[in-house]
């Protein structure tokens, strides 16, 4: 908008006119592209589920922004142009570069539109080809895996056994830890909670006979450049001196479940958990959920699901 008054301005019209005719002007192309984009982003708004719910100030936030902006450049910019625009004119002896850049503009797109076809097939098959690579090399995951700090053990021993007796047990899983873990470079500290344990969604849950392990980790080890060299200097609070992990989170909790898992089978613990806490909105690998009217009939789906997921190893 600003280089369309300028523009106008070098036409040798008043500022004022020059504003008017420029803003004017560009107002379908502007406008065109302010809608396109708004546009593109409001599907988002008819994600359902939590995922939605998520990412649903994304259209709302860029539709706000983009509006707001469109209203300056319509409204603002022209006044302010009208006031501080001036041309400037060009010294004879000045050395002009976009002078320069146009010659080879122009000797480039006369050799182009002499062999308009064959540039349309190389351009079309450039742009497929490298498409067709780019799909198959560039990776994209919505929630990737990050490393964390913590690994969560959590079950039950079994419905009536007091707090107590859950402790009882419990320390028992965290003395073989200990033993196989020792406490250094990769686990900071491990400490129980008996009587309560977290869910899949982080919401915790209170009984008896309900444990929580948490195994908390030491920071991972700088493994590329910009850990080791440039992170250093832009971060202020800088301390590198829990970093010794090697091995990553879920590698760690791998192991655990290998230590555990004659634990896991003998019949003390009941629906033992060793997981890594996701980023993000999605906690578990996997989630089901049923609604309807009639809760007996959501009883009896969830119970035969229950069933059909026990049968799977592991």
């Amino acid at each position: 908008m600003g280089e369309n008054i300028y523009r106008h301005m070098e036409m040798g019209k008043d500022k004022k006119t020059a504003a008017i005719d420029g803003a004017y002007e560009m107002f379908p192309a502007v406008l065109t592209a302010t809608a396109t984009t708004i546009f593109a982003f409001l599907p988002i708004l008819m994600i359902s589920g939590e995922t939605g719910v998520f990412l649903k100030i994304l259209p709302v936030m860029i539709s706000v922004l983009i509006i707001s902006s469109m209203f300056e450049a319509f409204i603002f910019l022209p006044l302010h142009a009208k006031q501080i625009f001036k041309v400037n004119k060009r010294k004879e002896n000045s050395i002009d570069i976009w002078d320069k850049l146009k010659k080879y503009y122009e000797y480039i797109l006369s050799i182009v539109l002499k062999g308009r076809y064959i540039s349309l097939v190389l351009l079309l098959g450039f742009i497929i080809s490298s498409s067709l690579y780019l799909a198959n090399k560039a990776k994209f995951e919505f929630m990737p895996k990050f490393d964390t700090t913590q690994i969560y053990i959590s079950g039950s021993v079994g419905v009536g056994k007091t707090v107590k007796q859950t402790e009882e047990l419990v320390s028992k899983l965290e003395k073989k830890l200990l033993v196989n873990f020792e406490l250094g470079d990769e686990i900071d500290s491990i400490s129980s909670v008996s009587g309560f344990k977290l869910d899949g969604k982080q919401i915790p849950q209170f009984q008896e006979f309900y444990f929580h392990i948490f195994v908390n980790l030491k920071e991972s080890a700088p493994k590329n450049f910009f850990d080791r060299y440039i992170n250093p200097i832009f971060s202020p609070k800088y301390d590198d001196t829990d970093m010794t992990r090697d091995e990553t989170a879920r590698q760690i909790a791998s192991k655990m479940k290998h230590i555990l898992q004659s634990d896991i089978k003998s019949g003390l613990y009941k629906d033992i958990k060793i997981k890594v806490p996701g980023a993000g909105i999605v906690k578990n690998d996997i989630e089901i959920a049923f609604y309807g009217d009639d809760s007996k009939k959501v009883d009896n789906f969830l119970e035969k699901i229950q069933n059909k997921l026990e049968q799977i190893d592991g």
